[in-house]
């Protein structure tokens, strides 16, 4: 009886909440890995008012929608149609990766969610990262959907909090056939 093997994943995507770790981390792979892995943000874009985002798209959640599935083909065009290895980070919902893979006809991909308690989030964006705007229970709400995304789609979850940034680094580099 043959076995069939999975391909060796080519791009491994982050996802969470505002200060979770998921740039924290991705900058670390990129000082370890560059140019072995492609490290993107989605955020590099730019990141329109909520205002435009509505006038454009209907509300923040179809724009963060629409640019997850621009980010999934451009990934695939640019990179791993060139058999490059790619890190991804940003705030999109796992059901919208899945889709936007499926539609980029990505398939060797692996999603984390990083994350961290509420009350650290609290903390690391207004004290650390100098926004308190967002320290609000819109995105203590968010983080909690992502959880339960995570939890009903079986996605890896790290945690910030009691794992160090070099061990979730670890983890993810794991992935890659390097």
């Amino acid at each position: 009886m043959r076995m069939m093997l999975q391909p060796p994943i080519k791009l491994a995507i982050l996802t969470g909440a505002s200060a979770s770790g998921k740039t924290t981390i991705s900058k670390r792979i990129a000082a370890k890995a560059a140019p072995i892995i492609n490290c993107w943000h989605f955020d590099s874009i730019g990141v329109p008012s909520p205002g435009q985002m509505i006038a454009e798209f209907g509300s923040g959640e179809n724009w963060q929608r629409a640019k997850t599935f621009e980010w999934m083909i451009r990934i695939q065009e640019e990179f791993l149609s060139k058999g490059k290895l790619v890190l991804f980070d940003g705030q999109m919902r796992i059901s919208s990766i899945f889709e936007a893979c499926a539609a980029a006809k990505i398939t060797n991909h692996k999603t984390f969610l990083v994350d961290c308690d509420d009350a650290s989030r609290e903390s690391r964006l207004r004290i650390n990262r100098r926004q308190p705007e967002f320290a609000n229970a819109r995105m203590t709400n968010w983080a909690r959907f992502l959880r339960n995304e995570a939890d009903a789609n079986s996605i890896l979850k790290l945690d910030t909090n009691r794992s160090s940034i070099e061990e979730c680094v670890f983890e993810i580099l794991a992935v890659f056939d390097l």
